[in-house]
C-alpha cells in the first residue's frame, strides 16, 4: 500500500504542476510579470517566472492528500514555513525586495521550523569530538543551517534545470531511505517534491510556448524542503537499530548538498574580500563559470549533476571504510571545494593561454 502511495505522490504532484504552469504563464504574460535580465542572470530575453507557485501546488496538495492516516503533527510547520517563503518569493519575483527584508522572512520561516516544529540538529555524531548539543546551541545551529540551505539553492538556480535536478537527486535518495525505514510521511513529502520538479522540468527544459523559470518562489521552497530532509535523515540515524542505519549520515547527507553549499560560501567570500556586499549580483557561481566553458545550459546542468553523483558515490563507498567520521566529513568538504573551484581555475588558465598566444602573435607581426 505504501509503495502505491509513493508512486501516486510522484504522479499526482507531477500532473498538478503540468496542469498549473500553462495557466500561470498566461497570467504572467497578461500582467507583464517577467523575469528581467540583470547582472546575475544569464538569459538574454524576458522569461515568465514564478514556476515555484506550481511546485508549491504540486507538493502541498499531493503530500497532504496522500499522507492521510499518517502522523503529521509537527509536519504542519513545514507547510507554514513553505507558505511564508512562497509569499516572499512571489513578491521578489514580481517587484524585487531588499536582501534585508528577504533575510528577515527567511529567519522567521527557519525559526518556526526549528523552534515550533522541532526540526533541529540535536547531535553532531562525534564530529570534532562533539555529540549531544545543548538546546540553545542546537536551536542556533539549526536556524543557521536552514537559512544557509535556503540561500544556497536560491543562488544555485542560475541555469535551466540545475536547482530542480539537484533537488530530484537528493529527494530520490532521502525518499527511498525514509520509505525503507518506515518514515512514510517524509517519504511521501520527498516523492511529492520529486514529482513536482519533474513536472516543472517539462516546461523549464523543453517548453517553448510555456517556457518558465522556478524563480525565487521555487528555489526557496526547494532549499527549505532539502534542509528538512537532511535534518530528519541525520536525526533519524541516531537510532542504530534502524533496518537501514547509516553510521556516517551527516557526511552522506552533506554529499548530496555540498555543491550549492560550498559554491555559495566561495562566492560570498570572494565578494566580501573585494569589499562588496555578499548579496551583490555577479556571475562567479560555478554554473556561470561552466557556462563560459560549455556555452549550453543543459551541458552545465548535466556536468554538475554528474560531479555530484561522483561525490555521492565516493562518499557512500568510503563510509564503510573510513573508520573516523571526521575524516570522511573532511573528504566530502574537500571534494566540494575542488568541484566549486575547478571551473574558475580552468577559465583562468584559458585566459592566460589566450593572453600568451595574443602576445606572441603581436610579437611575430612586429618582427
Amino acid at each position: 500500500m505504501e509503495t502505491l502511495l509513493l508512486v501516486a505522490a510522484v504522479f499526482l504532484s507531477c500532473a498538478l504542476v503540468i496542469i498549473s504552469i500553462p495557466a500561470i504563464v498566461r497570467v504572467v504574460k497578461a500582467k507583464n510579470l517577467y523575469d528581467q535580465p540583470d547582472a546575475r542572470k544569464v538569459h538574454k530575453r524576458v522569461i515568465p517566472t514564478m514556476g515555484g507557485i506550481a511546485i508549491f501546488i504540486g507538493i502541498s496538495i499531493s503530500a497532504l492528500i496522500l499522507s492521510t492516516g499518517y502522523p503529521i503533527l509537527n509536519e504542519r510547520i513545514i507547510f507554514a514555513a513553505m507558505i511564508l517563503l512562497l509569499f516572499i518569493g512571489i513578491k521578489d519575483d514580481i517587484m524585487l525586495i531588499s536582501p534585508g527584508t528577504k533575510f528577515i522572512i527567511q529567519f522567521l520561516a527557519a525559526a518556526a521550523l526549528v523552534i515550533v516544529g522541532d526540526y533541529r540538529i540535536t547531535n553532531m555524531h562525534g564530529l570534532l569530538g562533539i555529540s549531544e548539543l545543548s538546546y540553545i546551541v542546537s536551536i542556533s545551529l539549526s536556524i543557521l543551517v536552514v537559512i544557509t540551505f535556503i540561500n544556497a539553492y536560491n543562488l544555485i538556480d542560475g541555469v535551466d534545470g540545475l536547482a530542480a535536478g539537484l533537488g530530484i537527486l537528493g529527494s530520490l535518495f532521502f525518499g527511498i531511505w525514509f520509505f525503507l525505514n518506515g518514515y512514510f510521511f517524509m517519504a511521501i513529502l520527498s516523492a511529492s517534491l520529486v514529482g513536482s520538479l519533474l513536472g516543472f522540468l517539462r516546461y523549464n527544459l523543453f517548453g517553448k510556448r510555456y517556457k518558465i523559470f522556478m524563480g525565487d518562489t521555487g528555489s526557496l521552497l526547494v532549499g527549505l524542503l532539502m534542509v528538512v530532509q537532511v535534518i530528519d535523515f541525520i536525526e533519524f540515524n541516531l537510532d542504530s537499530t534502524l533496518p537501514y542505519y547509516i553510521m556516517s549520515s551527516p557526511s552522506v547527507a552533506l554529499a548530496f548538498v555540498i555543491i550549492p553549499l560550498i559554491d555559495t560560501l566561495r562566492v560570498f567570500t570572494i565578494r566580501i574580500v573585494k569589499g562588496m556586499s555578499p548579496f551583490y549580483p555577479d556571475k562567479n557561481h560555478i554554473h556561470h563559470c561552466l557556462l563560459r566553458i560549455f556555452n549550453r545550459h543543459y551541458k552545465v546542468t548535466l556536468m554538475i549533476l554528474f560531479v555530484n553523483v561522483l561525490i555521492i558515490t565516493a562518499t557512500v563507498l568510503l563510509c564503510t571504510r573510513v573508520s573516523v567520521f571526521y575524516y570522511l566529513f573532511l573528504i566530502v568538504v574537500l571534494m566540494g571545494i575542488a568541484a566549486s573551484f575547478l571551473p574558475g581555475i580552468v577559465l583562468a588558465y584559458r585566459r592566460k593561454k589566450h593572453g600568451i598566444l595574443w602576445f606572441r602573435s603581436k610579437l611575430n607581426q612586429a618582427v
